[in-house]
């Protein structure tokens, strides 16, 4: 299996710091403010690809980000299925939770994670809070992931569209994600397999990306392949970027 991606991480232009984390198999990624793309294409036979939106600010939200994303990358190989990518978060949460109790000025930091496992000619999907995994189809951009958050649950009682959730007062309030709030209960994360097939082609994103630009400009990207993430980058500071904003683009070449 060969997958190559592609991945870019910025600070924004309202931000002092990128909380953002990214993990592309065994490279970490962390308080980047990159203005291109780095790019790496991977052989393995079980490969991961993981946004982290840190959340906190003064809590040090870029340590939670880059805590469960180290504990990712330590524990990926050993995933078999999608209980698998929960047991993760899980030993995740838990790392979050010591670093707490250790410094009470952690408590209450934390941190969305929303990411794609190949392995076993099986891909699975998975996400806890708001950050977003697409599908490029024909063109078009279908999203994998269901975010845990207040405007999502709006969209689905049918009170907003989902075109209306990147304006609304209150779509920076999540309902799930990994927090270092000294409770041994497991956030909500969702996590799903689908099967492979080649020139299959995923965007994992942070809020800050999707927030930034509607749809219909993000699949535009899509069209130049070899610039797609700075196209995207591009497009979320005209479009404000008032988010640190990341992404990864990965395309499978050959199963």
């Amino acid at each position: 299996m060969r997958i190559q991606a592609s991945y870019i991480s910025n600070i924004g232009t309202t931000r002092k710091k990128n909380e953002d984390s990214l993990l592309i198999n065994d490279i970490l990624v962390c308080d980047a403010d990159m203005d291109s793309a780095d790019e790496v294409t991977s052989s393995d036979e079980r490969q991961i690809y993981v946004v982290a939106d840190g959340m906190g600010g003064h809590q040090m939200g870029e340590i939670a980000s880059r805590t469960v994303l180290e504990v990712f990358r330590q524990r990926y190989k050993d995933i078999e299925n999608e209980a698998d990518i929960s047991d993760v978060v899980f030993f995740a949460k838990d790392a979050l939770d010591r670093l707490a109790g250790d410094d009470n000025l952690r408590y209450g930091m934390g941190t969305t994670v929303s990411g794609i496992f190949f392995g076993h000619n099986e891909v699975f999907v998975f996400n806890c809070g708001d950050s977003r995994v697409y599908l490029l189809r024909d063109g078009a951009l279908e999203r994998l992931t269901k975010d845990h958050s207040l405007v999502q649950e709006l969209v689905d009682i049918g009170t907003i569209t989902e075109s209306e959730m990147r304006f609304h007062p209150q779509k920076n309030i999540v309902t799930s994600a990994v927090v270092a709030d000294l409770h041994g209960g497991l956030p909500d994360v969702d996590a799903k397999a689908m099967k492979m097939s080649d020139d299959s082609t995923f965007l994992i994103c942070t809020d800050g990306l999707w927030e930034s630009m509607g749809r219909e400009e993000m699949e535009e990207c899509f069209r130049d392949m070899e610039k797609t993430v700075e196209c995207l980058l591009k497009g979320a500071i005209a479009g404000g970027g008032r988010d640190n904003i990341s992404a990864i683009v990965v395309r499978i070449r050959d199963i």
